[in-house]
């Protein structure tokens, strides 16, 4: 599967790029409620919390700068 951030081609079963570390299907993971979200969204649609541009989260315990 190809990384929708980077374009690198991953393993079909990998959840996460094995070069930017990033969700591999272009998704967040909202650090306050830790529901799934689209990668370009500003906002949680579930709870309404802000992504900061600079950070991407790929999981709740783990943040990685963009």
């Amino acid at each position: 599967m190809d990384c929708k951030f980077c374009g690198v081609e991953n393993p079909v079963d990998a959840i996460f790029c094995k070069s930017c570390g990033k969700r591999v299907d272009g998704t967040v993971t909202c650090p306050e409620c830790g529901k799934t979200c689209e990668g370009e969204a500003s906002f949680c649609i579930y709870c309404g919390a802000r992504f900061e541009k600079e950070e991407v989260y790929v999981n709740p315990k783990r943040r990685i700068k963009a």
